[in-house]
């Protein structure tokens, strides 16, 4: 069950066809020990992205911070999701021009992002070695 992955402080709101009872979207986040709000999950199932309901389960986020007095939360974004990117840019995000990098100490991901420049949300990033 995917809630066996969450861990203790994780938030999750899920959305679902209410004929099909199938899982159409969720938003999850969490409370780090110093008290930020992170976004951590939102995903909605690619027919139902003209519904509204990412920016319904946005809200419903949105609610549980302000009703705790939280002013801000936060959402870590990879730089090839630009789709989810301008989505939460159209929503009232603000850029922190922050880049997260990753070292890894064991077996490197098939995948591994190995670009030269970065391009995030406009500003451009050269990578130096």
């Amino acid at each position: 069950m995917a809630a066996d992955l969450l861990v203790p402080g994780t938030y999750v709101y899920v959305a679902e066809d209410l004929e099909t009872r199938e899982l159409v979207g969720f938003v999850s986040y969490y409370v780090t020990h110093g008290g930020a709000f992170f976004l951590d999950y939102l995903w909605m199932h690619k027919k139902y992205l003209a519904t509204k309901l990412r920016e319904t389960l946005l809200e419903k986020v949105e609610k549980d911070m302000r009703d705790v007095g939280e002013g801000q939360y936060h959402v870590r974004i990879g730089v090839r999701d630009r789709l989810y990117g301008e989505f939460f840019i159209s929503q009232g995000f603000d850029t922190l021009n922050q880049l997260e990098i990753t070292k890894y100490l064991e077996k490197v991901p098939e995948r591994k992002y190995t670009a030269r420049n970065i391009d995030i949300f406009g500003f451009k990033f050269k990578r130096v070695i």
